[in-house]
């Protein structure tokens, strides 16, 4: 198991010469294991319709700001529902419907689609 990792990660050398500064290679390493958590991380978001508004906003893997700014809980709640699509607008109700995207009429003006834009 541990000889898959250090391979699928590109320590290969490791496994065959495991000679080496333990305090240095395990700080490499768990940069390698970040950066590749990352990169896979961008590629699903950027790949899921649902996360469209996410991936618009979200462009860093860090905590964000108002998440430790602001004190309102319930406030940090609904900011994060709207940033990840779980909330109740058109958009999200007729994704479940099979209600093509485009069909997803806002119920107070009927004149566009109401995503997370158009509700803010």
């Amino acid at each position: 198991h541990v000889k898959d990792i250090l391979c699928r990660h590109g320590f290969r050398d490791i496994w065959l010469n495991p000679a080496v500064d333990v305090k240095h290679f395990g700080n490499i390493f768990k940069e390698r294991l970040k950066d590749t958590f990352i990169s896979g991380w961008r590629r699903e978001v950027r790949s899921c319709s649902k996360l469209k508004t996410y991936s618009q906003v979200k462009t860093d893997f860090a905590l964000e700001n108002y998440l430790s700014s602001i004190r309102n809980k319930a406030f940090i709640v609904n900011i994060t529902k709207l940033r990840i699509s779980s909330h109740n607008l058109a958009i999200e109700r007729g994704r479940y419907r099979n209600i093509p995207g485009s069909q997803r009429q806002c119920p107070s003006c009927q004149e566009s689609v109401e995503d997370e834009y158009h509700f803010i």
